[in-house]
């Protein structure tokens, strides 16, 4: 079992299930203030994260690796779905449909000016933004994306390294791609039918890898060195 490779099992998770009551603790606070305020129906709250949850071999924290993926395949600094798949909460009332839950619909952190400008009523940048307005989504619709995600991460990743997938990701609709910079070792998984990325589909649908490797190595080369 992964948790064996702890450290120190009881208190790791002691500092970890501190640090989750501190949460939760903070943000009742803040949603009782907003209430006190007068001013929650007018307040969006987004709550997630920024990835998945620590190594059990990095040493540097005492709650390292206490977090738990469920079953999806790496953890922090992995492109696989344990690494960048996030909860993601948002709270809105009368603008946002309360208790739905949405299983579909791609949403990245990329999304959040775009998104945040369209619901105050504000001019988007002019700029060539990565990510998209998804306040259609917040509201209750369930979409495809307008444009893929993309994914770099250039560094190592700690402890499994079956959690180390190549240096670059797509996601575009039910596909997901993963290729070196130079092209080689392509993984293609089929996120809704195998969530876990276990079943490497790179060799059986070569038109999915020609349509979406090049888009891959293309956004690379258009990256700052």
């Amino acid at each position: 079992h992964y948790a064996d490779e702890a450290k120190s099992l009881e208190r790791q998770m002691k500092t970890y299930c501190a640090a989750m009551t501190s949460i939760d603790t903070a943000l009742g606070r803040l949603l009782d203030q907003l209430d006190e305020m007068h001013i929650a129906d007018n307040t969006l709250i987004f709550f997630t994260s920024d990835n998945g949850p620590e190594d059990y071999h990095i040493g540097n924290m005492s709650n390292s690796g206490m977090g738990a993926t469920g079953r999806f395949r790496g953890r922090k600094r992995s492109l696989y779905e344990g690494g960048i798949r996030m909860p993601c909460i948002a709270r809105w009332p009368g603008v946002i449909p309360a208790n739905r839950v949405d299983k579909t619909s791609i949403v990245g952190a990329v999304d959040w000016l775009p998104t945040v400008c369209s619901l105050a009523s504000l001019p988007i940048p002019a700029v060539n933004l990565d990510g998209e307005d998804v306040s259609d989504i917040l509201r209750g619709q369930s979409r495809s994306r307008l444009q893929p995600l993309f994914w770099e991460w250039r560094a190592g990743v700690a402890g499994n390294q079956a959690y180390k997938p190549p240096a670059l990701a797509i996601r575009d609709g039910e596909w997901k791609l993963f290729a070196e910079p130079d092209g080689s070792r392509v993984e293609l998984y089929h996120i809704p039918k195998d969530p876990e990325e276990r079943a490497n589909l790179a060799q059986r649908r070569p038109a999915v890898v020609s349509q979406l490797l090049p888009q891959l190595l293309e956004w690379k080369r258009s990256l700052p060195h």
